[in-house]
């Protein structure tokens, strides 16, 4: 059984505490730039990132560091560039994501395809 679509959509809605935030074109470039300043900033091996109207892809090799503190590091990262650029920018964006770690036997050829192409 799964929970008809409209009803999953009014209770996730009720559950958000601000406004949902689409990414413009200029937004959406903005924090690209900044997961990949951010990247370099930590040495970080970026192998792919696309960000979308609503969320963002991406794929990096961060050795010795958990998934979810690079997940939450990038976030706050691309929040603070959108602060410093936008009017009205968000006081942060949202964090719904999924960390994980791939496999070492995984072809990062084809995940980076479906992220966007290759980086």
């Amino acid at each position: 059984y799964h929970t008809p679509a409209h009803v999953w959509r009014r209770d996730s809605k009720a559950r958000l505490k601000h406004a949902v935030k689409v990414l413009s074109d200029e937004e959406r470039g903005l924090v690209e730039a900044a997961i990949r300043e951010h990247c370099a900033l930590r040495e970080w091996r970026l192998i792919a990132v696309n960000c979308r109207s609503n969320h963002v892809h991406v794929i990096v090799t961060a050795t010795g560091i958990p998934p979810e503190r690079v997940m939450m590091q990038l976030k706050a990262y691309a929040t603070r560039t959108l602060r410093e650029h936008v009017v009205g920018g968000p006081r942060s964006l949202a964090v719904a994501a999924r960390s994980r770690p791939y496999p070492s036997h995984f072809p990062l050829e084809s995940s980076v395809f479906r992220a966007g192409g290759p980086v």
